[in-house]
């Protein structure tokens, strides 16, 4: 659920809260370019989740307190998504329509969290 309310909202310019040079450095390095950078402390988690503009793309990462990125995430087109889970949604959630994806990378494995629409349930 964590991964669904972080990308619940829109990334705007702002200050969010200061970071460590290391975690400034960490994002530069994997994100080269990055623009508009919000950072958020989960320190429930002991993690650092930042949101910027990447590429012309909404995006967010989230790091360990020592710079080591965990996992990344970004709003893709619905047509963008793989053909094998379009073809599933339209097999299994027949009547629905799909609303929203997005790609969710950790440890090398890419996930897509999509949210789907009816009548009944919108």
């Amino acid at each position: 659920m964590m991964l669904i309310s972080v990308f619940s909202y829109a990334i705007t310019p702002g200050n969010g809260e200061k970071v460590s040079p290391q975690l400034q450095a960490a994002l530069e390095k994997e994100f080269t370019g990055a623009q508009y950078i919000v950072w958020q402390s989960l320190k429930e988690h002991s993690l650092y989740h930042a949101k910027f503009v990447y590429n012309n793309e909404q995006v967010n990462a989230f790091f360990e307190e020592d710079g080591k990125l965990l996992a990344m995430g970004r709003y893709i087109t619905t047509a963008a998504l793989p053909m094998a889970i379009l073809k599933s949604l339209h097999n299994n959630y027949d009547g629905y329509q799909l609303q929203d994806a997005i790609e969710y990378s950790k440890a090398g494995e890419t996930s897509y969290v999509v949210s789907l629409e009816n009548e009944k349930h919108g």
